[in-house]
């Protein structure tokens, strides 16, 4: 099935966005600029970082950027700017699978998008403690976040601290 977008943005946008859809907006935005920085938190971990930072964030940083806007042709292909921006604005992903392949793969499409969203969470779970850990190992905070397990070398106090 074909969609029945505008990839070159003939049709103007009529309404004037809401409040609230300008607020879901920024924090969506906010989303987008979360995360690319906790390579560097991990940097201790990462062999010969002075050569694998620089690819692992420049890298990332282009496959994300082709990612958003290979995307961003699916959604203008399939929809058109007016049908994107009926509420609800939030679930773009889900209205264009739907669009194109039926409500069951808009269910899909969200299910898959939840998990994806999880494993960012587990990311930042992951990545978070050796903050603690480094600052507790330069006397910032705490000594007793510095303790790593002994067979695993991991800073086992910085993650159960970062879970509670």
């Amino acid at each position: 099935m074909i969609g029945q977008g505008h990839v070159l943005f003939a049709e103007p946008i009529v309404q004037s966005p809401t409040l609230g859809a300008a607020a879901i907006a920024l924090v969506i935005v906010t989303y987008c600029y979360l995360g690319w920085n906790v390579a560097g938190y991990i940097a201790a971990d990462i062999e010969n970082p002075q050569k694998t930072l620089p690819r692992i964030m420049i890298g990332g940083t282009a496959f994300v950027a082709v990612i958003y806007l290979l995307l961003n042709v699916v959604y203008l292909s399939a929809l058109s700017i007016t049908e994107l921006a009926q509420e609800p604005i939030v679930p773009v992903a889900e209205k264009v699978a739907a669009a194109l392949w039926g409500p069951q793969s808009g269910r899909l499409v969200a299910a898959i998008l939840c998990l994806s969203i999880a494993g960012a969470v587990s990311a930042m779970t992951w990545a978070g403690p050796r903050v603690y850990w480094a600052m507790a190992r330069d006397g910032m905070i705490s000594p007793w976040l510095a303790q790593v397990h002994p067979r695993t070398n991991v800073p086992a106090r910085a993650i159960v601290f970062q879970s509670l």
